[in-house]
């Protein structure tokens, strides 16, 4: 019994220095299962429901506007960052001569790769949105003017 309170205690630890690694995968997830949320819960607008009263649908509406606004906002932030994030690992390693496989690209390569995969659900949610309709994510990527946030 005395030999788990040290594992358990270690484990912790582990989980507690690990964080930095594995939290920016873990918010894109909660991200990506809120957009997701989002577009389910999205009305269906079809004559064969129920009648909707005009205040609920305008309230409804501006929800939908307001969450389409602001995943694109944060894609656009994102795409910004990524481009930024981008440029200064190409300055890393072509003007100061930093090893590829060093710490400093290797780090930068990891956030690239975040915020491409943070833009790829935001622009996925804010596509959904304006469909109306949970639509794939294979539908979402075979046309390419998709990708950018309207």
């Amino acid at each position: 019994m005395k030999l788990y309170a040290p594992l358990k205690r270690m484990g912790r630890v582990a989980v507690w220095l690990t964080y930095p690694l594995y939290g920016p995968f873990a918010r894109g997830l909660s991200l990506m299962r809120t957009g997701l949320r989002m577009a389910r819960d999205l009305p269906e607008l079809t004559t064969d429901q129920k009648s909707i009263s005009s205040d609920d649908l305008q309230k409804n509406l501006s929800q939908t506007r307001q969450a389409r606004i602001k995943t694109r906002n944060y894609g656009v932030f994102c795409v910004l960052l990524l481009i930024l994030f981008t440029l200064l690992w190409f300055y890393d390693v072509f003007w100061e001569k930093q090893s590829i496989m060093g710490p400093i690209c290797i780090q930068l390569a990891a956030l690239i790769t975040m915020l491409a995969g943070q833009f790829l659900f935001l622009s996925f949610s804010n596509w959904t949105m304006r469909q109306g309709r949970p639509g794939s994510f294979s539908e979402f990527m075979a046309n390419g003017r998709n990708l950018w946030p309207r």
